[in-house]
């Protein structure tokens, strides 16, 4: 590779570009799935239509896009309605707060 001019710093970069391109291709499909099961639970479990599905839909993402960062918006579902996110977990990922159960 050497004798082609193409350095380790070379191979850092393109490999850091490709992880980041990559997380950015998986974040929009990632992001899209996670609203249409938001869209798909409300209209199942609680008979929301279009324009309630609508309007729920455009909350979250307005407050997804201006929350500064993930963790602020996860703290803020804490403190306003007792709930954690524990995505780490397998099976029960969406949690009461201890003390509310």
């Amino acid at each position: 590779m050497i004798q082609n001019g193409i350095t380790t710093e070379d191979i850092s970069n393109a490999y850091r570009r490709g992880q980041e391109d990559g997380f950015k291709q998986a974040g929009a499909v990632i992001t899209k799935c996670c609203y249409a099961g938001i869209c798909v639970a409300l209209h199942d479990v609680f008979g929301f239509g279009e324009e309630r599905c609508f309007r729920a839909i455009k909350a979250v993402d307005e407050k997804v896009l201006y929350s500064l960062n993930h963790s602020e918006l996860v703290d803020e579902v804490l403190e306003k309605v007792g709930l954690r996110l524990e995505l780490d977990e397998p099976v029960e990922r969406v949690q009461r707060s201890k003390k509310d159960g």
